[in-house]
């Protein structure tokens, strides 16, 4: 059989296969309802005759002053529930961003608005996409729609066909990380649909567009709001609360049913586990929420940050070739809760390459090895055998010379460095050191200085004294009492 032409009726239209005349019909992703946009150029417009229109497609290229249908196209819900929908291309060129944060769009929120056939039981909702701080930044709703979404396997990730992207950009509602004049529009290329670009939020003219989110909310469906149920995702990939790896993030459904299933209270996530993680990964740690609450306002998470761990060490060891020994090494500070601070030693100059560090034990003392303080398993060793505040100050001369035996048992002064590690629990916990005193003996032995030749004095008023040193060697004052 051979079908020259299909004759359609002038009151009627071409349906796709996905497309629905009523908003109570969109259910599986994908799904599409037409919609008519009307306009003047520079303008927000007026959205209406959602799934009964019967005029012309905007241009994929699109127009400055639309009156024409385009594609709403359902790609998930948000963590309201609230299903959102994507215009299927730009349906307005020649609109700046400053135009369009004016009407209420650009921010989260959105603006409210009522589309003329819409049952009273549905509200919708108008806003931009997000399009990620910089190139980089893949955490952002263009990617995760239009870049990577397959729509539940009812198209190609990125078609041009489904998403006229090519050759026009589409302004999102974020700022760069690196200026706050300029704006984030993304597409517009031939043949890259991740295209990154930024203009200033001013910018009127053809190849920058409004290209507008949808959420749709039923009143009367979540009259009783659950308890928030929370997830980590660090990177792309989500654990469980017990901080099991579950795997890279999936569909916006499949992230609600592990959520639902396994999502849990705040109090009982694995906060240290999960903060190990995103530090040895070098990925950001975020805190994702399931609710089905009837506010448009998500729950706030306020975090209090208790700091890592930090070891500290100084920029240069400390010069001890003049010594015959050290009586006694002091510190004073200050620790209140769970914090905790310990000590090492070096004995080589720290100048010239990472120094051995060690520690005093009951048995004598121990090289605990080079420290890197960016390697947190090697943080840790420090936090494991360290000495304590009284375990250093508790050290005696005889001990301090069996650090330094040269394995003849004649101690070797040449270099000391102190390294400290501190800690908290608690963000209300202290961990202080106020200073740290060494005592030591000097080599050789001291004889008196003659006045005249080794050294002169004068009075700079009545109670400053200068002393100026004539030969070389070591001098030491001593002040005696009036």
């Amino acid at each position: 059989m051979n079908i020259d032409a299909i004759d359609i009726d002038y009151t009627g239209h071409i349906f796709h296969p996905r497309e629905k005349t009523d908003i109570k019909d969109i259910r599986a992703l994908g799904d599409r309802l037409r919609c008519r946009y009307t306009a003047v150029s520079n303008t927000f417009g007026v959205f209406s005759e959602l799934g009964i229109t019967r005029a012309t497609f905007i241009p994929s290229l699109s127009t400055a002053i639309p009156d024409g249908a385009f594609y709403w196209i359902y790609v998930g819900d948000d963590h309201l529930e609230r299903k959102v929908l994507v215009a299927d291309r730009n349906i307005q060129h020649s609109i700046s961003w400053d135009t369009l944060n004016s009407a209420g769009i650009v921010h989260d929120s959105g603006l409210p608005i009522k589309i003329n056939n819409v049952p009273e039981a549905f509200a919708t909702t108008i806003r931009l996409l997000t399009g990620g701080v910089s190139s980089t930044d893949k955490e952002n709703e263009w990617d995760q729609y239009i870049v990577n979404s397959s729509l539940n396997g009812t198209i190609i990730p990125g078609d041009n066909a489904v998403w006229n992207w090519s050759g026009i950009n589409s302004w999102t509602s974020t700022i760069p990380s690196n200026n706050s004049v300029d704006r984030v529009a993304r597409g517009g290329s031939t043949n890259d649909v991740s295209q990154f670009s930024l203009a200033p939020s001013s910018t009127i003219n053809t190849s920058k567009g409004f290209r507008p989110v949808m959420m749709i909310s039923v009143s009367g469906e979540e009259e009783k709001p659950s308890t928030p149920k929370y997830i980590v995702q660090i990177g792309t990939d989500i654990y469980l609360p017990d901080g099991t790896l579950q795997g890279a993030r999936g569909t916006d459904g499949e992230l609600k049913e592990l959520m639902e299933a396994n999502g849990a209270d705040l109090s009982v996530i694995s906060w240290d586990i999960l903060h190990e993680v995103a530090k040895t990964v070098g990925k950001p740690l975020k805190v994702l929420c399931l609710t089905n609450g009837t506010t448009n306002t998500a729950p706030t998470l306020r975090a209090i940050q208790v700091p890592y761990a930090q070891f500290t060490t100084p920029k240069a060891s400390i010069n001890i070739k003049s010594i015959s020994g050290i009586s006694s090494v002091k510190v004073t500070g200050n620790k209140t809760g769970e914090a905790d601070e310990r000590y090492v030693v070096a004995k080589t100059n720290i100048e010239t390459g990472a120094p051995d560090w060690y520690v005093k034990t009951a048995t004598g003392w121990t090289n605990i090895g080079k420290i890197d303080h960016t390697i947190s398993s090697e943080v840790n060793k420090v936090a494991q055998q360290g000495m304590t505040l009284e375990e250093l100050n508790a050290i005696t001369s005889a001990e301090w010379a069996q650090l330094f035996d040269d394995g003849n048992g004649i101690p070797k002064y040449e270099w000391i460095a102190f390294g400290y590690l501190q800690s908290q629990k608690s963000s209300t916990d202290i961990c202080e050191n106020d200073e740290l005193v060494m005592q030591v003996n000097m080599q050789g032995r001291w004889v008196k200085a003659i006045h005249g030749t080794d050294y002169n004095y004068e009075y700079d008023g009545v109670d400053k004294l200068q002393v100026h040193i004539l030969s070389d060697g070591d001098y030491k004052l001593n002040r005696v009492p009036v």
